[in-house]
């Protein structure tokens, strides 16, 4: 019968062996923390840009049947979801659009990394073949290693994917792409037909541009004008002059009108005799001189009247001036001293006049 070994002897030969290696243990437990520490610190991180891309139906897709002339047809819509996402990523993964994406951003800027090659000797024994090529070739093949082009399931969607340790330079890279592609989907997708039709259609133009200059020219000779511009300005400045002299004219023959109003106004109210002196002590001067400064006031007030408001304190200030000359008046002539002798009002021949 073979010895039974308890549990007790076990973890004690357990222990007996960590303790008897502790050292090799802790070194190794050190060793692995600080390698996963240091990568942490040393190994940057890498960054993914995206975009989407999303296709439609375009004129590539459309085709006109050529008939005689005269003839009508209708276009004709071929178009295959499948084969033109495909078609489109392939071109999104071309070598053509990687070229061009790092000729336009330039190699070293994309990969700044490109340029760190051996040098010596001993540099140039240990360089691989990839390292002896072109920095726009070595690149182009990073490039299309980074850059990820797939279609989105049961949709007109392409994702574009590109990473990089430079965020910054992961967008630029992505919509450079997309820009490049645009072109290059106009460029595969044109029709020779269609830039027959425009070039025709430029000559037509540029015939019909011709011909419009040459009657330009025989227009000016014509009417001997130098410049067209200056002809321009020279009419513009007369117009507004002309528009100036219209409005200051407008202006006059109101004010004239308003004044022959207010003089007619003048005439009927005012009497063909005055009272011209009286046997005891009258002054019939006085009341000539205050009904020919009420009119003059009265003149005065109607021209203010065209020009200002009634609130105007000018205004107030006439008519204020006005009924004093009025009081004035009207307490001459309540007077009587007697026998009185009347003449003619030269007020109201002035008025006349």
């Amino acid at each position: 019968m073979e010895p039974e070994t308890s549990p007790s002897t076990s973890l004690r030969d357990f222990l007996h062996v960590i303790f008897k290696r502790k050292f090799q243990i802790l070194l190794f437990f050190g060793i692995t923390v600080c390698t996963v520490a240091i990568g942490s610190f040393v190994v940057r991180p890498t960054y993914e840009a995206t975009a989407q891309i999303l296709i439609k139906i375009g004129r590539e897709n459309i085709y006109v049947p050529t008939l005689p002339a005269g003839g009508t047809s209708n276009p004709v819509i071929s178009f295959n979801r499948e084969e033109q996402i495909n078609s489109e990523i392939e071109i999104l993964r071309s070598r053509f659009l990687a070229e061009k994406v790092a000729e336009s951003l330039g190699p070293a800027v994309i990969y700044k990394d490109l340029d760190r090659t051996g040098h010596g000797f001993l540099g140039g024994l240990f360089q691989t073949a990839d390292a002896r090529e072109s920095p726009l070739h070595r690149a182009v093949i990073r490039l299309r290693k980074n850059i990820e082009v797939e279609g989105v399931r049961k949709s007109d969607v392409i994702n574009v994917r590109f990473t990089h340790k430079d965020p910054d330079m992961a967008a630029t890279v992505v919509n450079s792409l997309v820009s490049v592609y645009l072109d290059r989907h106009l460029e595969v997708h044109k029709s020779p037909q269609s830039y027959g039709f425009f070039q025709e259609q430029s000559q037509i133009l540029e015939s019909k541009l011709k011909q419009a200059e040459e009657n330009l020219e025989a227009f000016k000779k014509e009417h001997n004008l130098t410049s067209l511009e200056e002809e321009r300005t020279l009419v513009l400045g007369k117009t507004a002059d002309l528009r100036a002299a219209l409005n200051q004219t407008l202006s006059q023959e109101a004010e004239t009108g308003n004044r022959l109003r207010q003089l007619r106004h003048q005439v009927a109210t005012t009497p063909k005799t005055v009272p011209l002196d009286e046997e005891v002590d009258h002054n019939p001067l006085v009341i000539s001189n205050l009904q020919a400064r009420l009119v003059e006031l009265e003149l005065k007030e109607h021209e203010l009247l065209t020009k200002y408001t009634d609130q105007s304190r000018l205004v107030q200030s006439v008519r204020a001036e006005i009924q004093m000359v009025r009081q004035k008046l009207a307490v001459q002539e309540t007077r009587r001293y007697g026998k009185t002798r009347s003449g003619v009002n030269t007020v109201y021949q002035a008025l006349q006049a």
